[in-house]
């Protein structure tokens, strides 16, 4: 629900802390005020919790560069890709839009990529 992405322009509002804190295990070790208090903190730095890449607020002047000598080569073919199913490579593709549409990444010009390895995704411990 794209309605809940309110992290600047109303990081508060409750329907958006609901859903923070759906994301969020509080220990049960706590006593039930110490999660409450857990809760609360939570909700008072709300704007700390992204619920999508698309909420990450990029910081302005930062770019991440790799300097690669002009005169080093490296292989552009990957030696050993595992064959991704279906599931995972949808997963990716997503992945990868959303990345675009939130700005992170940007596309490349096939003649420009200088070096290729390969994809590992990994499992979800839960």
């Amino acid at each position: 629900d794209h309605s809940l992405f309110t992290r600047t322009t109303s990081p508060h509002n409750p329907r958006c802390v609901t859903e923070i804190l759906k994301h969020m295990s509080i220990g049960s070790d706590l006593t039930e005020d110490q999660q409450h208090r857990v809760r609360g903190l939570i909700s008072e730095f709300a704007d700390c919790f992204a619920l999508s890449v698309r909420e990450v607020i990029p910081i302005p002047g930062a770019e991440h560069l790799i300097h690669i000598p002009p005169n080093v080569t490296f292989p552009k073919k990957i030696p050993h890709q595992r064959q991704l199913m279906e599931a995972q490579r949808a997963y990716l593709s997503d992945a990868i839009d959303e990345l675009l549409v939130a700005g992170i990444i940007e596309p490349i010009r096939p003649e420009d990529v200088k070096c290729a390895s390969p994809i590992t995704l990994a499992q979800k411990v839960h």
